[in-house]
């Protein structure tokens, strides 16, 4: 070969390297644009130093590559003091499943792969001593089978592994059905899964720790399916449909923020199916409906006025005001004088709100009359306003229903209980099981937010 070096020492250029029992203090790569099957390969040598800078590795899809598997970056059964891979494009032509970075019984002290572009990356009995960091690698999959690194120094967000690209044995991902099936390979992805846990854990890095917690209960979630389908048994199928559960609510208690979305939109179901029922909070159904449209009627029919209607709407609470102040000067030398300085103002408060809507009404008086006796432009002008304050009054007790149903959905969700429950008929039962469903959804909320907090 016939190698161009910058002045810093960096090979450019290079469309091909194979190296075999090749020994050197620092290979350093950069700028150069592999084009042919070979790539660049690295066999039992040894190296301080291994640099693959803004290195293009463009495969072919001829027969002789698929046939030979030959990788863009081989590095096998070899000692590396430090590798580093920054900016890498490879780009993986064919149906070669060989990875396209592979690194095969390797002992390394520090490795690195930063900003690249790999399609599937693969370690297979490799050895990080000292320091291990990934991020910004753009990968389909990575395989790790028998990858050992030093946990308190490797830096690896979640990101460049989510969505099931890793692989443990066999191209097999965590949702092939042959992990499933086979509870040693089972085992052996969780086990995986759970040291990028507990790494996650320890260097604070909760959000990867979530990500990571959340596949590998996904392994779990479809292990219990298949025991389930081939075991049966309550214990499975319960098991199994309690993940699926804690999944969809709060992402096995991972994200409380959904299962409080989720509990809100509970809420909102059930006042809507409140809002059909009758409530003692509001009284509103076809009874009280027909009664204020019966005094409408009468109130047209008759020379009545609003004003006197409001009076025999409300002539029991103005009799009891006036038993009240006839009370009070009847007993007015009979009992302390300070018990008139506190009750005669309550009278008055009571007695004023009435005659203030009392003389509300009088003053919207519009019909002066029986509508029979009015003219055409009157019965079209009073029959507009009629139509409006209908309408207007309708949409008022709508508000109020919807405003007593979300209440009421709320008070049942949450159980902080009312005494007797204010809804009858199918309803009541209804709220129970919300009562039972709210409780048990809270229980969950509880212990997922408590367990964020304590990994915080």
């Amino acid at each position: 070969l016939t190698l161009k070096y910058d002045e810093y020492g960096y090979v450019m250029n290079t469309s091909c390297l194979n190296f075999y029992e090749f020994e050197a203090d620092i290979l350093r790569l950069k700028d150069c644009s592999f084009n042919s099957k070979n790539g660049f390969n690295f066999y039992e040598g040894n190296a301080k130093s291994i640099s693959i800078n803004n290195c293009s590795f463009n495969l072919s899809n001829d027969e002789e590559v698929l046939e030979n598997y030959y990788d863009a970056i081989h590095i096998a059964h070899c000692t590396v003091d430090d590798f580093s891979v920054k900016g890498v494009d490879v780009k993986e032509i064919g149906d070669s499943e060989v990875p396209s970075l592979n690194i095969l019984g390797v002992i390394m002290k520090k490795m690195s792969i930063l900003n690249s572009n790999i399609s599937s990356v693969g370690f297979e009995e490799v050895n990080i001593k000292e320091k291990l960091d990934i991020d910004n690698l753009k990968s389909l999959s990575y395989g790790f089978n028998g990858f050992y690194f030093p946990e308190d120094e490797t830096s690896m967000s979640w990101d460049n592994f989510e969505g099931n690209k890793i692989h443990i044995i066999d191209n097999y991902n965590a949702t092939h059905d042959t992990i499933a099936q086979d509870g040693f390979l089972f085992r052996k992805f969780l086990k995986f899964y759970n040291n990028l846990f507990h790494m996650y854990k320890d260097q604070g890095d909760l959000e990867s720790a979530n990500g990571c917690y959340v596949e590998m209960k996904d392994l779990e979630t479809r292990r219990l399916k298949y025991l389930n389908e081939t075991e049966g048994g309550s214990t499975y199928f319960l098991n199994y449909n309690l993940n699926r559960f804690l999944k969809y609510f709060a992402e096995y208690g991972t994200s409380p923020v959904r299962s409080v979305q989720i509990s809100g939109w509970v809420i909102l179901i059930f006042a809507f199916f409140y809002f059909f029922f009758y409530s003692e909070w509001d009284k509103i159904n076809r009874k009280f409906l027909m009664e204020k449209s019966g005094a409408l009627i009468g109130y047209f029919r008759s020379e009545q006025k609003l004003e006197d209607l409001y009076s025999d709407t409300h002539k029991e609470d103005l009799n009891t005001f006036n038993e009240f102040k006839q009370n009070l000067k009847d007993s007015k030398t009979e009992v302390p004088f300070f018990f008139m300085l506190f009750l005669k103002p309550l009278y008055w408060v009571a007695v004023i709100k009435h005659k203030f809507n009392k003389s509300l009404y009088k003053r919207i008086e519009f019909l002066q009359g029986r509508w029979v006796d009015l003219t055409s432009g009157k019965k079209f002008f009073l029959g507009t306003l009629t139509f409006l304050a209908i309408l207007t009054y309708g949409l008022y007790l709508v508000a109020i229903r919807s405003l007593n149903s979300l209440i009421l959905s709320i008070n049942t969700f949450t159980t902080l209980g009312f005494g007797d429950i204010p809804v009858v008929g199918i309803s009541r039962y209804v709220a129970i099981l919300e009562g039972f469903l709210g409780w048990f959804l809270l229980s969950i909320f509880s212990v997922s937010l408590i367990s964020q907090i304590l990994q915080n």
